[in-house]
């Protein structure tokens, strides 16, 4: 059975009497003392004022030390956008010039050029930047569930959050995950914090949100759940009625993106101009009928704007849209979470629906729930789900507090309870230890290090210009070369005629193009390949994992 339809029978089998007690508003401010607490015995560190500075301290910390001791090279997933678009796009930065990017927006490489200038490395400075997004998540997360509720469930719902494997895994991860956020995070906590919103942290929550969008072009959701939260979701902003509030948040956050819009404008001739719309054509007419290069090397460019995309196949569109509803939520349950947390979450999310929470706290759903909608158009992957994880953490920890409201004469039973959300927490904790001890330190990393300090130490940046074919961009970037895509072709001397039409000067082959180029598995044995100059080889008790040749003209 599916987690969605488990998850509800089961809430519906278990927790009859809930539906009768859930009437009550998620409550604003610390729990009544009368209440049964989470995890009670910790009550007082967690309603210690400062308590979400130490928590985000420490997992900075701690995240901090190992990252900086075993990622030595980004991984061949999500880090591959870091070698091939983001460090390339800020180091033209740092020389002068703004790269357009089709598929995200400029502020993430100039933020990781300018922190380079102090950090170094850029590599270690996109670690830097996740792990520092990361620990303001974790500060974020907790003061603002602590604002729409209370203490107890902002610390279940910050501790679900910090030791989700996802979680884990994407803040020591180079790329803009963490970054995005952090920063969408933040413009929204602005509006949450307190009862009546300023002006001054209206205005910041816009630019925070604008941003956001600067970084990932998904964030223009927020010009319009934002708008609609001020004006309907019970936000009050000092001074000044709803009309005014939501027009002067709308002006800013348009202010804010109005530069790089119209440098689009002038360069793109549009002021919203990205081609995500692949991404959408994609999720409807590659999966499952190609695989991802297949798609990108033959098929995506056929499309070249959105009514393309929606065109093609209206039905077809609103059928995926009508499944990626159950199927990107079960995901969310089962994948971004694991179902320990997962299944509470549904059953959070059910008794949410058969309450009566205050307007605040329901416009903090809506705005997630506008996200979650706005994900519909994509293939799934946790990644793009990120952000909903503290929703998700929020909804299994709500969850935990009503059952604990039911049973709360029952003082065995809240015992029970309590040691159960401690074995989920350990539970998850262990899951995230043991996928990310593995992911951290990257398999083919040793290779590519290896390979990187003889090419230094024999021709230096001799051949800074060349192109290297490779099927990720690692190592072009290590070499500081050229990437070259590792072309979709199946015959050896086709694939050499065109490394020479092209001038591609070298060609790396290992792990990852083992994988996903298997016809050319021969390149890894240690034997002449006309046409070919093997300069460089890795092995591991005698067998080959991984070559750099060079392309003989």
């Amino acid at each position: 059975m599916s987690p969605v339809p488990f998850s509800i029978s089961l809430f519906l089998k278990e927790f009859p009497d809930q539906l009768a007690t859930t009437r009550k508003k998620i409550p604003d401010g610390p729990p009544k003392e009368s209440d049964v607490k989470i995890l009670s015995p910790l009550a007082r560190l967690y309603e210690w004022p400062f308590f979400a500075n130490l928590l985000s301290l420490t997992f900075m910390a701690i995240v901090l030390y190992f990252a900086l001791t075993l990622h030595k090279l980004g991984g061949f997933d999500v880090e591959t956008d870091f070698y091939g678009g983001y460090a390339p796009e800020a180091k033209a930065f740092l020389s002068g010039t703004i790269v357009i990017d089709a598929y995200h927006g400029p502020l993430y490489p100039l933020v990781l050029g300018l922190t380079s200038l102090v950090v170094g490395d850029l590599f270690r400075t996109g670690i830097m930047i996740a792990i520092f997004s990361a620990a303001m998540v974790v500060y974020t997360v907790f003061e603002m569930t602590k604002s729409i509720s209370s203490a107890d469930i902002a610390f279940l719902t910050t501790v679900f959050t910090a030791v989700n494997l996802t979680f884990v895994f994407y803040s020591y991860s180079a790329g803009t995950d963490m970054f995005f956020v952090m920063l969408a995070l933040a413009g929204i906590f602005l509006l949450f914090r307190k009862p009546e919103v300023t002006i001054p942290e209206l205005c910041g929550s816009s630019v925070l949100l604008g941003c956001a969008y600067l970084v990932r072009y998904n964030g223009i959701v927020f010009l319009v759940s934002i708008p609609l939260v001020l004006a309907f979701g019970g936000l009050q902003v000092k001074g000044k009625n709803k009309f005014t509030a939501t027009a002067i948040w709308g002006i800013v956050f348009l202010a804010t993106i109005a530069p790089w819009s119209i440098y689009l404008k002038i360069h793109k001739g549009s002021f919203f101009y990205n081609t995500d719309y692949q991404n959408l054509a994609f999720e409807l007419f590659g999966g499952g009928l190609a695989n991802w290069d297949q798609f990108w090397f033959k098929a995506a460019n056929k499309y070249t704007s959105y009514w393309d995309v929606l065109s093609a196949d209206p039905l077809l569109v609103v059928k995926t849209l009508l499944v990626n509803t159950y199927e990107h939520f079960a995901n969310d349950i089962s994948s971004l979470n694991n179902l320990f947390v997962g299944i509470p979450s549904a059953v959070g999310v059910a008794l949410f629906a058969f309450s009566r929470p205050p307007k605040r706290a329901v416009g903090l759903a809506a705005i997630y729930v506008s996200f979650f909608a706005v994900l519909l158009t994509m293939f799934y992957t946790e990644r793009f789900s990120l952000f909903l994880l503290p929703f998700y953490s929020f909804f299994a920890a709500y969850a935990v507090k009503r059952v604990l409201a039911a049973v709360r004469k029952d003082k065995p039973l809240v015992v029970i309870v309590n040691l159960a959300v401690g074995a989920i927490i350990v539970l998850t904790f262990l899951a995230s230890w043991s996928y990310n001890s593995v992911m951290i330190a990257n398999k083919g990393a040793d290779d590519m290090i290896y390979l990187t300090e003889w090419y230094h130490n024999k021709f230096h940046d001799q051949f800074s210009d060349a192109k290297l074919a490779a099927r990720k961009p690692h190592m072009p970037y290590l070499l500081n070369m050229k990437w070259y895509p590792f072309p979709l072709i199946d015959n050896y001397d086709t694939l050499l005629a065109v490394f020479r039409r092209d001038s591609v000067r070298f060609l790396y082959y290992g792990y990852f193009e083992g994988s996903n180029r298997p016809q050319f598995k021969n390149l890894l044995e240690d034997v002449p390949h006309p046409g070919l100059k093997m300069l460089s080889i890795v092995k591991h008790q005698n067998s080959v994992r991984s070559v750099l040749y060079e392309v003989e003209k």
